[in-house]
């Protein structure tokens, strides 16, 4: 390129540095889109099915807020709530419990439930015949 006087705008090392730095641009734009277009397809794991694994899962009375927070569907606001009312209600034996909470219904309940580890939970007492398989099988173990 030359100025109306005839001399280069820039010199020639410049020049080449110049078209370094936009070819450089141009296959740098060529490989974003093309690892956009053909590469491999990142998992959301928000969206995972109801089969799988939770991620973790939650001490529901030990917890803080942050911890919490994390929960799908449970953001800072609601995550507060839970410690508030366990603070000022007691311990949630279960997970029914958690209904006392302003914000969590019967869906969302049933949302966080995989989620959520209940170690107060009361479970029904044991009929003698499973007792007795739960005595037969340790005693095969042993």
């Amino acid at each position: 390129m030359f100025s109306p006087n005839g001399k280069a705008w820039l010199a020639v090392a410049d020049q080449a540095v110049c078209t370094l730095l936009i070819a450089s641009a141009a296959g740098m734009l060529l490989t974003e889109r093309f690892r956009q277009r053909w590469g491999p397809r990142l998992h959301d794991f928000r969206v995972a099915a109801d089969h799988e694994r939770p991620p973790f899962q939650v001490d529901i009375n030990r917890a803080a807020w942050p911890e919490l927070a994390l929960l799908p569907g449970i953001g800072p606001t609601l995550a507060k709530r839970i410690v508030a009312n366990r603070r000022e209600e007691g311990p949630f034996r279960s997970s029914r419990d958690l209904l006392r909470v302003r914000g969590i219904g019967p869906h969302k309940l049933a949302a966080l439930r995989r989620h959520l580890w209940f170690p107060l939970e009361r479970h029904e007492p044991l009929s003698s015949d499973q007792s007795q398989s739960i005595a037969r099988s340790s005693a095969r173990t042993e």
